[in-house]
């Protein structure tokens, strides 16, 4: 199919140049290497319902995407899924990280390939649960005890981090748990105290972060509470009974003195709440996260593949998701189940399971973040 560049446009000062790919049957695409970081809504508002407009479905499912990949360099898996669905976003683990200049080389070739900025993510939380054992700040998380030491010490953090090129930290956890034989707590993942102070830490965390210019993203809402099983291998369900309303307290006091741009959910089942996990109920994502507790931003899953979401196939698992209010999935291990997610969205929207209006209302938040905190 023959095709022809018909335009090259200017939106405004700060906008930049949108190629248009125009074929004789093809609808005009829109790319863009890198937005500005804007001055005013109203100076992105525009592009983003521009990029809404052209984007292809494919591409649209994609940006709701963070993916992993094996490797630690820019590999087939990573490339393909780039450049053929146009992801929104990658998470680094520990099988991604040799060294130092190994990381930055492949962030930089993440970033360079990309048409809309990626957000690059990563599970920092310092102790046992690092994937960058090369840095230097790595307190665990339950030795932080002041409101001072935790801006601090993810301000440092966070700088480490953005000298790598990574901009999105799944951190802080401000999960209430109060059972030393819990797995949130025999890890020091959360912090050792009352949920009023589990707020307090998490804000001067989030704002510590943002200092150093890192989208941080508390988690994980409502809490996996006082299980001792690890959610990522065994299903969770927590019966929080009195102690669910300290749960919310801390993700409450955060959205309100905080405002994190992101949010990441758990896969627990609160049997008093709903028998379904956390991830994919519209009663905690929708009646209790965007409703009673007022949260207008991204809504990110924890990791899809993991045990506690249960035994459907992973693409009905996201469109559960996406109905039940996520913004962003999280899926990490392979190929296959990346492909799979798309095709059973793609379909899903096809067969008007899902709303195509409900995913742009998702990449509204996601381009709006991207144009405002990324370079």
């Amino acid at each position: 199919m023959k095709s022809k560049v018909a335009f090259l446009a200017v939106l405004g000062a700060s906008i930049i140049a949108l190629i248009f790919a125009l074929g004789s049957t093809q609808q005009a695409e829109i790319y863009f290497a890198s937005p500005e970081k804007v001055s005013s809504q109203q100076d992105y508002t525009d592009k983003i319902e521009l990029i809404i407009k052209t984007l292809p479905l494919e591409k649209k499912i994609g940006q709701m995407m963070v993916v992993g990949f094996k490797n630690p360099y820019f590999d087939d898996h990573i490339k393909e899924m780039i450049d053929v669905y146009g992801v929104g976003g990658v998470n680094l683990l520990a099988r991604n990280v040799n060294d130092r200049e190994g990381v930055i080389k492949m962030i930089s070739d993440l970033k360079l390939h990309s048409e809309i900025p990626l957000f690059i993510a990563t599970d920092q939380e310092g102790g046992d649960y690092v994937r960058f054992k090369f840095l230097s700040e790595l307190t665990p998380q339950m030795e932080i005890k002041s409101i001072e030491e935790a801006r601090r010490i993810a301000k440092r953090r966070g700088e480490e981090l953005r000298e790598l090129g990574i901009n999105m930290n799944f951190s802080p956890v401000i999960d209430y748990v109060n059972n030393p034989q819990a797995y949130l707590f025999k890890s020091k993942r959360v912090f050792e105290a009352t949920p009023e102070l589990i707020g307090k830490l998490g804000q001067a965390m989030i704002e510590g972060y943002r200092e150093a210019d890192i989208i941080a993203v508390p988690k994980h809402f409502p809490g996996y509470g006082n299980g001792t099983l690890d959610p990522h291998t065994n299903f969770a369900v927590s019966s929080g009974g009195d102690e669910f309303e300290k749960w919310l307290v801390p993700f409450q006091y955060v959205i309100g003195q905080a405002h994190p741009e992101v949010l990441m959910t758990a896969h627990v089942v609160v049997k008093e709440i709903d028998d379904v996990p956390a991830t994919l109920s519209p009663v905690f994502l929708i009646e209790i996260l965007r409703g009673q507790l007022k949260y207008e931003g991204v809504i990110i899953t924890d990791d899809l593949e993991m045990a506690s979401t249960g035994d459907l196939p992973i693409g009905q698992l996201v469109i559960q998701a996406i109905n039940a209010g996520a913004d962003m999935i999280i899926s990490t291990l392979t190929i296959s189940k990346h492909k799979g997610i798309v095709e059973a969205v793609r379909q899903a929207v096809l067969e008007n399971k899902i709303n195509e209006k409900r995913i742009d209302e998702s990449l509204r938040r996601i381009l709006k973040l991207k144009f405002e905190r990324l370079n």
